[in-house]
């Protein structure tokens, strides 16, 4: 499957896009909720600087060549399946870590927009396992 074949100028993937863009934005707030609840003074704002360049630092530079979701561009071009475990492990860790702070709300929220997401674009799926 090409780039050609994911068709980014629908109006749902493109929605789905948009909704893409507020996941990230959740994974991110997601890990200063979480280590604000999880730790105290200094430690907090620490967890939540390192866990924020991290995080931002693995999704912005491990992609896929020339994905269509994206600019196309990399700094490390990584394989479609490795890409797809780095998203779902960030996902993942953030909701469970929000859900240690009892920020249950926040975690389920997040969850389920990761599942609901993933599940309504399964040609991105097939294109990263392609590639």
């Amino acid at each position: 499957m090409t780039s050609e074949e994911v068709d980014v100028q629908s109006a749902f993937v493109r929605a789905n896009l948009g909704f893409r863009l507020l996941l990230e934005a959740g994974l991110l707030s997601g890990i200063v909720v979480a280590s604000i609840l999880n730790y105290s003074g200094g430690t907090a704002w620490l967890a939540s600087i390192v866990g924020v360049v991290v995080a931002g630092g693995v999704w912005g530079v491990f992609a896929v060549p020339n994905d269509p979701s994206r600019s196309g561009k990399t700094v490390i071009a990584t394989p479609g399946a490795v890409r797809l475990i780095l998203e779902l492990a960030l996902f993942a860790v953030v909701t469970a870590w929000l859900a240690t702070g009892e920020a249950y709300v926040f975690a389920a929220l997040l969850g389920v927009g990761v599942i609901v997401h993933y599940a309504a674009w399964p040609a991105r799926i097939r294109w990263l396992l392609a590639h």
